[in-house]
This record gives structure tokens, C-alpha cells and sequence, in this order.
């Protein structure tokens, strides 16, 4: 475990980056939209976890009727995948108005989904990680450094199976064609003005989020559960590319014919 720990961290970390530096290259994609969408990330985090805090004390302290136990995990499934999709995608229109006629081509949406999903991966999981194997590292030599519970429970995570944490990065890979694809599909609200394709990123945020929540509350092993988020990422692909495809058919009909030299 000690030793493919540190294999998902360098991908959680690492992909992204390359990922970034690929496209810029590869398809002229932008550095400035790929930072503001990681902004974009950011800032719905900031939002996003406080107000999952207040909902969860209001739920706690009973001000909000909890469900009952029988549809809990339903129903905290259902809820947090709205809320992720409603923050993050709102967030993605934030940034797109504020880029304005700069960002309206796929390139502009893949750039933005890399600094969005990249973020996530290298800052909110990479780093969270790296601090996990830290804390196993400092246990295995000097246990007596930690508590009882967090001894028992670093104790079980270095029990785990040595493959556990490469499905991390299988997750990693997943869901950042997820943020890219998200971060295309909201573009087309701007492109083809129609509101419908926010609402479409934010339930299809939602539903790989449920799926994630629901299968682990259910007692579903971590590589079925990114097996599954794994079909959510290629299906994610396929759209994008299907979005892709679309923008170039509208690009090359919109072209001016060219002029007759008879």
C-alpha cells in the first residue's frame, strides 16, 4: 500500500499538468482560460462545502425534517449530486461570462474543464493524499505519535490492498473527462443560447455523483464503484467529442462559398 500510495499521488498531480500542457500545444488551447477555470473551481468550493456544512447542522439540529432512514442514502445521494452539479456548473457560467466572446469554441471549453477538473485532482485530492501517506508514513515508524482512533484508523488503511489507491487515480481519469465534458456542454447555453444545456450538465453532474455515493454507501468495493464511474467517463467522452463534431459541421457550413473564377 506504502508503495503505490505515492504512484496515485504523481497521477492525481502529474495528469493534469500534462494533460494542460498537451493541449495548449497540441490545440492551441489557452493557459488563461485553463487558470480561470480553475478559479471557477475554487470559488464554487468556497461556496460549496460551507453551505454543505449549514445544510448538514440544519439536518443535525433538526430545523430541516430529515427522510427517513430507509431513503437516507437516497436521498443525501441525490442531494449532494445536485448540489455539486447547481455549484460547479453555475460556477462554469460565472466564468464563461466574465471571459465573454473569448471563450465560446470547444477549444476554449476543453481549456476551461482542465483548469477546473485539474484543480480538483492535483489540489483537492492530489494534496488531500499526499497528507494521508504522510500521516501512514509518520504511523508505521512512530505509532505512539497518534491517538487511539486515528491510530486504529490509519491502522486500516494501510490494511487495505496494495491496488486500493491505484483505483484513486482510475477515479482521477474519469473525472476529469466528466469536468471537461461538463465544461463543453455549458458552453453550448452561450453558443446555441439555450439554457436547457446548463441544466443538462448540471443533472448529468449530478447522476455520476449519485452513482459514486449511492454504490459506496451500499458497501460496494472501490474498483466495481470506478468501473462504474469509469462508463460515466467514457459516455462523458463520447459526448464531448460528439459536441466537438457538431461545433466544426456549424463552423464549416457557416464558412463564405468560395468565390467562382470562371
Amino acid at each position: 500500500m506504502l508503495y503505490t500510495f505515492p504512484i496515485a499521488i504523481l497521477f492525481d498531480i502529474a495528469f493534469p499538468i500534462l494533460l494542460a500542457f498537451w493541449f495548449v500545444r497540441r490545440h492551441a488551447g489557452s493557459w488563461k482560460i485553463i487558470a480561470v477555470g480553475a478559479l471557477a473551481f475554487a470559488g464554487s468550493q468556497v461556496l460549496h462545502i460551507p453551505f454543505l456544512n449549514w445544510l448538514t447542522s440544519q439536518f443535525t439540529q433538526g430545523a430541516l425534517p430529515a427522510p427517513p432512514p430507509a431513503y437516507r442514502l437516497v436521498f443525501n445521494a441525490t442531494l449532494l449530486g445536485l448540489l455539486a452539479g447547481l455549484f460547479e456548473e453555475t460556477a462554469r457560467v460565472i466564468a464563461y461570462w466574465a471571459l465573454g466572446h473569448r471563450a465560446r469554441t470547444w477549444r476554449a471549453g476543453v481549456s476551461l474543464g482542465i483548469g477546473h477538473g485539474g484543480l480538483e485532482s492535483a489540489a483537492l485530492v492530489g494534496l488531500t493524499a499526499l497528507s494521508t501517506f504522510i500521516a501512514l508514513v509518520i504511523y508505521t515508524l512512530h505509532p505512539s505519535t497518534f491517538d487511539a482512533l486515528t491510530g486504529s484508523r490509519l491502522q486500516a488503511a494501510l490494511a487495505q490492498p496494495w491496488h486500493i489507491p491505484l483505483a484513486g487515480a482510475v477515479e482521477r481519469a474519469s473525472a476529469l473527462a466528466l469536468q471537461i465534458t461538463l465544461s463543453v456542454m455549458v458552453l453550448q447555453a452561450f453558443v446555441r443560447r439555450n439554457a436547457l444545456w446548463y441544466l443538462a450538465a448540471v443533472l448529468w453532474h449530478a447522476l455520476v455523483d449519485f452513482w459514486a455515493v449511492y454504490l459506496s454507501g451500499i458497501g460496494w468495493s472501490p474498483w466495481p464503484i470506478e468501473g462504474i464511474i469509469a462508463i460515466f467517463g467514457l459516455s462523458s467522452l463520447a459526448i464531448l467529442l460528439a459536441l466537438i463534431r457538431a461545433e466544426k459541421r456549424r463552423a464549416l457550413s457557416s464558412e463564405p462559398p468560395e468565390a467562382d473564377n470562371a
